[in-house]
């Protein structure tokens, strides 16, 4: 039973203040409703309802007694700010009547671990804190059927003072081979004690071995002695880590322990061995160099975390152990055949400056790995940073060395190289030596020999870029380097435009500036490769030299696109400062679209930069073609605003659009099932044409209701084609921002420049219902 304490008196509800409500009050408020002794006090907020004075005297009950009117009281004040929690008003729980000798554990969720309570005489109590060790948490646990092995006694505060307990054992004393706390010396007169002891306890005996003493660590699941997961003893069970803070520093301390070298150990986290049948001893480690056991180490493996660390989290170590001169390994890398290069020398681990670093250091030491050194990579600052001196430095293979101490090479005391200059590596399983030059690229599997998925030669092997951050200047280098134009290249990313290559991925994370005169130049973060896939295969389509007169619409675009043509054999674009909807019209036309319809713009198509060819360009709109019109392509530029993002665009009409005989700016409804709604269409240059409906709103239709004679107030805008009209033209217009007093839709404000046409989708067209 439990509830909100409430005392009548003088025929009045009080409740008490839950600031001066300790055991002995609880106790006797459960016995006086005939219940067991054994209470717990508590808050809550939905005890501090509304409606009920509290008691204005503070009960001091020193024992439990039949009625808190047979406990003494003084005046006091209850105030929110002393109150137990921060709630007023005391409630209490009355638990069922125990037997004499059980003992339980409480406090955590878990059957194994809590607070110790002990039943005496009918009255569930606790065990005091202080001096209880690991004996005393053994019995305990064996008490309760569980280990008395590995048993960790938690000194963390679980809230469970003498306020809510009596504590009915003072200085436990057992000698950790007792079969009950009641065999254990004790102590039951009371003194200051705070905190009540609680325990985690081990489900079971599966790691138990007496023979280890606390503190030992070994090294389990691994291939060898020197990585494994970590285990440690303690109370003669071995238990596990946990990896919650675990580091190369922890790493060291382990393999220190375990007679390894000191330095160079690598830390797993993430149960990288298993995670065994140990259970966890240990969390949140906080070691130093100084340390030589992890017992001597910061830590917080009596803290109640520890049960709480998942299945997928021991700690594991990878130790430096001894080695023969000239062994050659891989470390820092999720592979087995990438990685920081590490060298024996002198029976001791140490790493490769990178200073000199090549293709054909690569070689050799793939070969000497056992992987092939064909395609084999050198890396640049890629690993993480190992803790090894630099063994030797200045390294200069052929690439035809069986083993690097066949190559020529310096002491490391000539250069000054610093742990970010450790040489990488990524080596090939299997892959087809060629006869190819370092440096080459070729283009595969494009439509024509100006285009293809990219693929470089490294160590006499072909093997495809990786995709991640490949631009349009990376890709400009590549053409540059196959003697195209240097620029215009367009990057393709993904296997979608060229298909997915095959063999190694042999450069990653390309990063040129556009002045390199090769691929291989350029900065790259090869070790990347090591997590892409063929999916993601970099490909380019080259510039090629074009023929003069031409014109096209950038990027291979349809309809609607920057206009380029060709001048000297180069590809050139417009400058819009003269720009008009007659020069759209001849553009439009030349290209083979309808001579209707067409909508001049600027700056809404940007994709790479090409020279300005013509500066000033005047149609009438009849001309058959650009070169019809007057023009000039050098000259006085003055008053011109010809800078980037301002070439000429145009939007034009399919060649199918017949001639309208309307006027610029008329508007119509069409799609509705009345006169007065439908899809917006409007005349431009002798064609109906649409209206994206991006920002369109009521503000806009009212103009459109205005145009048609209609009342200018009260429209409905709707979006999405909404009256689903199957043949919309091609917009001409689009985020137009009315405000309502115009009497035409041109005369609203208008983004010719925002991309809003751009962007719109065939289906985002403008509607309106006039009334």
């Amino acid at each position: 039973m439990e509830g909100r304490l409430e005392l009548c008196y003088n025929h009045i509800w009080f409740g008490i203040c839950a600031n001066y409500n300790n055991y002995y009050v609880s106790g006797t408020v459960c016995n006086s409703l005939g219940h067991s002794q054994s209470a717990t006090r508590h808050s809550s907020s939905f005890l501090d309802l509304p409606g009920i004075p509290l008691f204005p005297f503070e009960f001091s009950c020193s024992t439990i007694t039949d009625s808190l009117l047979n406990c003494s009281k003084e005046v006091i004040g209850c105030y929110s700010s002393t109150s137990f929690y921060g709630y007023k008003y005391s409630g209490v729980t009355c638990h069922d009547r125990c037997l004499h000798g059980d003992i339980k554990l409480s406090g955590s969720g878990y059957s194994s671990i809590g607070v110790i309570h002990v039943c005496v005489n009918g009255v569930w109590g606790t065990v005091c804190s202080n001096g209880f060790d690991d004996a005393d948490a053994s019995v305990a646990c064996a008490q309760l059927g569980f280990s008395r092995y590995g048993v960790l006694h938690n000194l963390d505060r679980y809230y469970d003072s003498y306020h809510d307990h009596p504590i009915h054992f003072y200085h436990l004393n057992c000698t950790g081979t007792e079969l009950s706390i009641w065999e254990c010396p004790f102590n039951n007169t009371e003194q200051n004690c705070y905190y009540a002891a609680h325990v985690i306890c081990q489900i079971n005996d599966a790691t138990v071995d007496t023979s280890c003493t606390t503190g030992d660590v070994r090294l389990v699941g691994g291939p060898n002695e020197y990585e494994g997961r970590v285990e440690i003893c303690y109370n003669q069970m071995w238990g596990t880590i946990c990896d919650h803070y675990w580091d190369t520093t922890d790493a060291n301390v382990v393999c220190k322990q375990l007679g390894h070298q000191t330095i160079g150990s690598v830390s797993l986290r993430g149960s990288y061995y298993g995670q065994g049948q140990a259970p966890y001893v240990m969390g949140d480690m906080h070691c130093s160099s100084s340390h030589s056991s992890l017992m001597d180490c910061n830590q917080d493996f009596r803290s109640y975390r520890t049960p709480y660390c998942g299945i997928t989290n021991t700690a594991g170590v990878v130790c430096l152990g001894s080695c023969s001169n000239g062994d050659v390994r891989l470390s820092g890398s999720s592979v087995t055949y990438a990685g920081r290069v590490e060298l024996c020398v002198e029976r001791t681990w140490t790493t490769l400056c990178d200073q000199t670093w090549d293709f054909n250091d690569a070689a050799v030491a793939c070969r000497q790995l056992g992987y092939s050194s064909y395609g084999a990579m050198p890396t640049y600052h890629c690993y993480t940073e190992g803790q090894l001196s630099f063994g030797i430095t200045n390294l200069g293979c052929t690439g035809s060395e069986q083993h690097i101490f066949n190559c020529t090479h310096s002491s490391p005391y000539l250069y000054n190289c610093k742990s970010h200059n450790d040489a990488g590596l990524i080596c090939q399983k299997t892959v087809q030596q060629s006869n190819c030059t370092d440096g080459e690229i070729r283009l595969v599997n494009g439509s024509g020999p100006h285009e293809g998925r990219v693929e470089v030669c490294i160590n006499e092997a072909w093997g495809t870029v990786c995709s991640n951050g490949w631009s349009n200047t990376d890709a400009n280098v590549v053409c540059k380097q196959l003697g195209y134009l240097p620029i215009g290249g367009r990057a393709r990313s993904g296997s979608d435009h060229f298909g997915p290559g095959v063999g190694p991925i042999l450069m990653a994370s390309v990063d040129c500036t556009g002045n390199e005169e090769s691929l291989i130049e350029c900065r790259t973060r090869s070790c990347d490769a090591t997590i892409c896939s063929h999916h993601n295969d970099a490909g380019v389509t080259c510039e090629r030299n074009c023929t003069n007169g031409e014109i096209r619409l950038g990027d291979d675009a349809v309809l609607r696109g920057r206009v380029e043509v060709c001048i000297n054999n180069i590809w050139t674009t417009i400058c819009a400062s003269y720009w008009t909807d007659k020069e759209a019209t001849v553009i439009c036309s030349q290209l083979g679209y309808s001579h209707y319809g067409a909508v001049a713009t600027r700056g809404m198509f940007i994709d790479y930069e090409w020279p300005i060819g013509i500066y000033k360009l005047n149609c009438t709109g009849d001309e058959a073609n650009i070169w019809k019109c007057m023009y000039h392509t050098s000259g006085n530029t003055y008053g011109l605003d010809c800078s980037q993002g301002t070439d000429a665009s145009v939007f034009c009409m399919p060649n199918n659009t017949q001639y309208v005989n309307c006027t610029n700016g008329d508007v119509r409804l069409v799609g509705g099932d009345v006169l007065n709604e439908g899809n917006v269409q409007i005349c431009y240059n002798n064609a109906w044409g649409s209206v994206c409906d991006n920002q369109w709103d009521s503000s806009d239709s009212n103009v459109v209701c205005y145009q048609l004679g209609l009342q200018p107030f009260g429209s409905q805008p709707f979006t999405n084609n909404y009256f689903s009209v199957s043949d919309n033209p091609s917009f001409v217009i689009g985020a137009l921002s009315c405000s309502g007093s115009e009497e035409s839709l041109l005369d609203c404000s208008r983004h010719t420049t925002s991309g809003a046409l751009i962007n719109c989708q065939s289906y985002e067209v403008a509607g309106a219902r006039c009334i």
